[in-house]
């Protein structure tokens, strides 16, 4: 009996191990209840027809203005279907796969600060990291990459959680983020967005003062 239930204990164990932390790293840099901070979970439990998903986790004060939500490009022909469970008996549950793109679009507080950040964790499974694109109000030629600047090694089933960080100058009503597949196809588990808009650190406001105050004994 006891080295059954030993073996019972090792089992269960083992098939929480398979499936990984997804909210695992958020930022540093600011907290999820500062001003002008946003933050949604999408977990994708659900299969949405169209292919569109409102977050499964929002602040609890609903403090995030507007309605973010996710958008799938693309259809079954493109390889774009959702599963309950990908691969089978992984532990991962609500997968989207494609080859496309997944359009996460943001809303933000009206505040005409000069700097928005935004911090994306994704959990995936790929043959490459996918790219992230950012754009301000979802205009295509603003947009620039988001760095990748974090990956935890994969799980039993393939699945990695890695984290992206952008940013944008001044704070626009909305960006989007476009998530695109490395010329393979993506399965997207869970995807965390946090953002916050606001002023420049009093260092770097002295930095771009003395700055200004060279460029004006130049000009003398």
């Amino acid at each position: 009996m006891r080295r059954i239930a030993v073996l019972c204990i090792i089992g269960v164990l083992a098939s929480a191990s398979i499936a990984v932390a997804e909210d695992y790293n958020p930022p540093t840099t600011w907290s999820r209840t500062d001003p002008g901070a946003t933050y949604q979970i999408w977990e994708f439990s659900t299969e949405y027809e169209p292919a569109m998903s409102y977050p499964d986790i929002l602040p609890e004060d609903s403090s995030n203005p507007g309605n973010p939500v996710v958008n799938m490009t693309g259809g079954f022909m493109e390889n774009t279907v959702w599963q309950a469970e990908y691969p089978q008996g992984s532990g991962h549950f609500g997968i989207w796969g494609f080859e496309e793109d997944m359009i996460a679009s943001i809303p933000n507080f009206n505040e005409d600060n000069p700097i928005k950040e935004v911090w994306v964790q994704m959990t995936y499974l790929a043959d490459e990291a996918p790219i992230l694109w950012l754009l301000p109000e979802g205009s295509i030629p603003d947009g620039g990459y988001m760095s990748l600047v974090d990956q935890t090694a994969p799980d039993a089933a393939g699945f990695v959680n890695a984290t992206w960080y952008g940013t944008m100058e001044p704070n626009p009503t909305m960006e989007e983020i476009w998530i695109r597949p490395a010329e393979c196809t993506l399965y997207v588990d869970e995807l965390v967005i946090d953002t916050i808009c606001r002023v420049p650190e009093p260092t770097t406001i002295g930095l771009l003062g003395f700055g200004l105050l060279g460029l004006l004994r130049k000009r003398k």
